[in-house]
């Protein structure tokens, strides 16, 4: 079997903020081959080739081309033993005006499974990669001003193991996994993991389990090594409760400090019929004692992942970031972004938060990897509570469920030095739902209390409603709104007009098959934000779609016009495509 795909397309963008205009040309080519061989035998093979080039000009950054080159081959054999090595060659070039990036690397997999016995699966798996990669910066005149050699080699093995054991109705099993990874070159990382879970079946309705999870991390500038251990039970009552119950430990040692936590929990999950209708209920109490040892104060957070979406704000995972320390990359670490041209910082009490500005580096949905220090205590105890108690009443008669939903997560100082990132929060949250004839709808309210940040009370409400007209007519229209305050705002620095963040979203989807082979869709959107942030953003589209034996053939056009604070523009968008199948 084989398979290919050649496509050639021109790419041409208007934009412009404000006054300023940031307008692009450019081309694209490229091609994936692919084919199987022998397939229907013991052995066979899998060989592919792909090349592709994205040449873009554009008015303000001046010339951009990526190149990529793919090559490789597959050999997988069947039977009780199944394998496969893959051998694949790749080159990137990324060119610019006053910077050229160049990637070549050589990557081999070698996996093998078990597959003799259906309750016994073990796979082993060798990955190794072999990259060769400089990042050169030239001046405006040509000159070099910064060369890097990038270049790294990878080799990581892989253990997993699910094993099933005991009487056909009640089966206990072990799973896990164990993996080792050594990166040298331009950085360093030895890494390993031991993570397995027991779980044992005594009876229909009564089970223990046990989890145990090692692992090991070691970098130039940090030696990370963790033990966590965990020991429960599950036990079913009359098919209406499961109680859950667990003793858990960690023990965490880094390069100039350790931190030691012991804990247990109880899940209760409830579930009846009754007279008016189904309640589910789930209550979980926890409880964890923390012992925390530093001879800095400080510690590093590595590579912190998050999704920066449009221009909205994300928060941070920890509190009381030390400023100054904050360095985002991408998500290989191979560029490092500027505060204030690619992306936007800001604080709320002790959280931060952290955005992407259009027209930097970062674009729409990236994850980005964030590094940072924080604040942790030279010698302190610890101690957390958390309560979650969830209802919900689905009525027999009404096509309405109403909810209410608590929790509690309260962190406080036993004794020692307070590091100034212990939050309490403390949730209420009441709502009803409604689901009848393709509407569904919901309102709720709920409030935070916190003390490291702002309180905050939020009303919402959304619906939405689909209806097909016929086989060939469907319908779709939705929205959304939210209240949102910042209470204490003052205290937390928040000005006038800026403790608040209200929102309403508005949508409308229609899509008609006007023929066998014929598709029409119409969409459009509008959101607006207003108070501590200030955004709109309004779309119409239309796409169309027609089929003709192996040709595909189709044209979309979108029209977006945005406003983000005191800046604002339009983007116009048409995409025409023809395809071939073969």
């Amino acid at each position: 079997d084989w398979s290919g795909l050649v496509r050639f397309g021109l790419v041409q963008n208007r934009e412009k903020v404000n006054v300023e205009g940031l307008d692009s040309d450019g081309t694209i080519w490229d091609y994936n081959l692919s084919a199987v061989i022998l397939r229907e035998k013991p052995i066979w093979f899998r060989v592919f080739a792909a090349d592709a080039t994205n040449t873009l000009h554009r008015e303000f950054t001046g010339l951009f081309d990526l190149r990529t080159r793919n090559r490789g081959i597959e050999m997988l054999t069947r039977g009780s033993f199944p394998l496969s090595v893959l051998l694949e060659h790749s080159q990137q070039l990324e060119v610019d005006d006053t910077r050229e990036e160049d990637e070549q690397n050589l990557h081999l997999n070698f996996r093998i499974t078990d597959r003799r016995n259906r309750d016994w699966f073990t796979e082993f798996t060798y990955d190794r990669e072999d990259t060769d990669e400089t990042a050169t910066v030239t001046g405006m005149t040509g000159g070099i001003l910064d060369k890097q050699d990038l270049s790294f080699v990878r080799d990581e093995v892989t253990l997993n193991n699910i094993w099933q054991f005991g009487p056909r109705k009640k089966k206990s099993s072990l799973s896990g996994t164990l993996s080792a990874l050594r990166r040298a070159g331009y950085s360093l990382n030895d890494r390993w993991t031991v993570s397995q879970h027991l779980e044992l079946r005594h009876t229909d309705t009564f089970s223990t389990f046990y989890k145990v999870y090692l692992s090991g991390d070691r970098t130039e500038s940090e030696n990370e090594e963790l033990l966590e251990g965990e020991i429960g039970f599950t036990k079913n009552f009359y098919k209406s409760l499961d109680i859950t119950s667990r003793l858990h430990s960690r023990g965490r040692s880094f390069i100039d400090g350790t931190e030691d936590i012991r804990g247990g929990s109880i899940d209760l999950d409830y579930r009846k019929k009754t007279p008016i209708g189904f309640f589910t209920s789930t209550l979980y109490f926890g409880k964890e004692f923390e012992r925390e040892e530093s001879t800095s104060g400080l510690r590093v957070i590595h590579d912190e992942e998050v999704v920066l979406t449009g221009i909205a704000y994300s928060s941070l995972a920890e509190f009381s970031i030390l400023p100054g320390t904050i360095v985002v990359t991408n998500d290989t670490k191979t560029v490092t972004y500027i505060e204030g041209a690619d992306y936007a910082v800001q604080s709320l009490g002790q959280s931060i938060e952290i955005a992407r500005i259009l027209g930097g580096g970062i674009s729409d949905g990236e994850t980005v990897l964030v590094d940072y220090a924080v604040r942790v205590s030279l010698e302190a105890q610890f101690v957390t509570e958390r309560v979650k108690w969830t209802n919900r009443l689905r009525l027999k008669h009404l096509p309405l469920s109403l909810y209410f939903n608590y929790g509690l997560d309260d962190k406080w100082l036993r004794s020692g030095d307070n590091p100034g990132n212990l939050e309490r929060d403390e949730t209420w949250l009441g709502g009803i739902h409604l689901d009848y004839k393709g509407l569904t709808a919901s309102i709720e309210h709920e409030t935070h209390n916190l003390q490291l940040s702002p309180p905050t009370a939020a009303t919402r409400a959304d619906f939405r409603y689909q209806k097909r007209f016929g086989r060939n007519l469907r319908l779709t229209l939705g929205g959304q709104a939210e209240k949102f305050r910042y209470l204490q705002g003052a205290s937390f620095g928040l000005e006038a007009g800026r403790d608040v963040q209200d929102s309403c979203t508005a949508y409308a989807h229609l899509s008609a098959k006007l023929t066998r082979n014929t598709l029409i869709r119409l969409e459009t959107d509008y959101t607006r934000e207003w108070g501590r942030n200030n955004e709109e953003l309004g779309r119409l589209g239309a796409i169309f779609e027609w089929k003709y034996g192996k040709l595909d053939f189709s044209a979309e056009a979108r029209y977006s016009t945005f406003t983000v604070e005191s800046t604002s523009g339009t983007e116009s968008l048409v995409r025409v495509s023809v395809s071939r199948r073969f």
